[in-house]
């Protein structure tokens, strides 16, 4: 590692960090062999969404890298009580999530849940399914696509007015790729 001496304290700083984060990946997901299977798992169900969502891996991505840090660092921003607060609360949904989802799939136990746990059909659809949200962001594809297109034209209509023959020819061709929209 080359480093200087103002900055090496950072750097070793940095590289225990990513040390410590590895080492503890190792340590809850490879010493219980039932558990090596999770992460497969998970990333076959994040194969079978994103082949049939395609937005859904830009959506992951933003939400996973961009939008979770940011909101964990404003929480911060609050202090130690409310980071732990907000963090306890989040944290009991997603095991109440995962305990019901869990009793749904277990055919023994299914019966334990009260009739309205029994499935999340008593929720809006935008919280049980993709599909309302894959209407959405092809929607607005497709009003990107249709602007995209109609702003691609019209400067091509200004370029071509001004421009000579030779690069005219260039235009035509750039216009016959770009129409197929």
């Amino acid at each position: 590692m080359a480093a200087d001496a103002s900055t090496r304290d950072v750097a070793l700083q940095i590289a225990f960090c990513h040390l410590l984060f590895n080492v503890s990946g190792i340590l809850i997901w490879y010493p219980l062999p039932f558990m090596r299977k999770v992460p497969i798992k998970l990333a076959k169900l994040m194969e079978e969404t994103t082949a049939k969502y395609r937005w859904f891996a830009l959506f992951y991505l933003v939400m996973m890298f961009v939008m979770s840090p940011l909101f964990v660092f404003l929480v911060s921003l609050g202090g130690s009580t409310l980071t732990v607060s907000v963090l306890a609360t989040l944290l009991t949904c997603l095991i109440f999530i995962l305990a019901i989802n869990a009793l749904q799939t277990s055919q023994r136990l299914y019966c334990v849940l009260p009739g309205c746990l029994r499935s999340w059909e008593w929720l809006p659809k935008a919280l049980h399914s993709l599909e309302p949200w894959d209407r959405f962001f092809r929607a607005v594809w497709r009003l990107v696509r249709k602007l995209i297109c109609r702003f691609d034209s019209s400067s091509r209509r200004r370029r071509t007015n001004r421009s000579t023959t030779g690069t005219n020819v260039k235009l035509r061709v750039s216009y016959v790729v770009i129409n197929t929209c």
